[in-house]
């Protein structure tokens, strides 16, 4: 029960990571529009980061070690590549989240809502990523103490660029500073809920972050490719472009440097 507790204290840690975006209310006008548009740019490279340093990565291993349903069926026709499940299920999550968007676009045609589907996207996709990271923290902590503190440190570190991202994403997406704020906030508390399921069930549910990583992988690729480019390079012009790539790079960056923590 101690290292429970201790567990869902650091998940707690890693939540208040999605208030940062407090740092931002200062701003207003074109100034807070530009510093968005450099967030959404830092948002689209970190999500691409951490699809293909860290999910992805982290599927391709799994496969070594769990056998998921999907896999076992891939194996049953005659080839042995578990890879190929992978990418079954990081297609399957970007077509999704493709799904769900068209839905989300076609309502708020009919309802003329004022938030745009991007936002709630990003709010469910981040739900199932914090959810994914509560397992990892849990399942560190279910190792030692030392294993969950060094896991949740870099956890943390991964989360502010994200956070950050995510909150320029909400309120680029119609969401008032509050809204966005507590709706970011309350995503990212989803976490708690993974550490108890991982402390909970423990080993009993075989497979389960073996697809829910790489479904979490495509449906960030989805939000990345689609949602996040393709507006920011419709932004700015000459060395404000530039900028925008540069933070993109930046974030990226930033995932490929979180590995030396892993």
């Amino acid at each position: 029960m101690g290292t429970l507790v201790i567990a869902l204290l650091a998940a707690l840690a890693v939540s208040t990571v999605s208030l940062i975006g407090v740092a931002t209310l200062s701003l207003s006008g074109d100034r807070q529009k530009k510093v968005i548009h450099l967030l959404l740019s830092l948002a689209a490279g970190a999500m691409l980061g951490n699809a293909f340093f860290h999910l992805l990565p982290h599927s391709l291993e799994s496969t070594k070690h769990e056998q998921p349903a999907i896999v076992q069926i891939v194996q049953s026709t005659g080839h042995d590549h578990g890879n190929i499940a992978v990418f079954a299920i990081v297609l399957a999550g970007f077509m999704t989240l493709y799904c769900l968007d068209l839905a989300l676009l076609t309502r708020g045609h009919k309802d003329n809502q004022c938030v745009k589907p991007l936002g709630i996207l990003v709010l469910l996709s981040d739900g199932l990523e914090n959810f994914l990271d509560g397992i990892v923290i849990g399942a560190a902590f279910l190792v030692s103490i030392p294993a969950g503190i060094s896991t949740t440190i870099a956890i943390f570190l991964h989360e502010v660029p994200m956070e950050l991202g995510d909150y320029a994403v909400l309120r680029h997406s119609g969401f008032s500073r509050r809204n966005a704020l507590l709706l970011n906030f309350a995503s990212a508390m989803v976490n708690l809920l993974g550490v108890t399921l991982a402390f909970t069930l423990g080993s009993t549910l075989p497979g389960f972050t073996s697809i829910a990583t790489p479904f979490s992988a495509g449906a960030i690729l989805y939000l990345a490719a689609t949602g996040l480019l393709p507006q920011i390079r419709m932004q700015g012009t000459g060395w404000q472009k530039a900028s925008y790539l540069s933070m993109t790079l930046l974030g990226v960056a930033v995932m490929a440097l979180v590995l030396l923590l892993e």
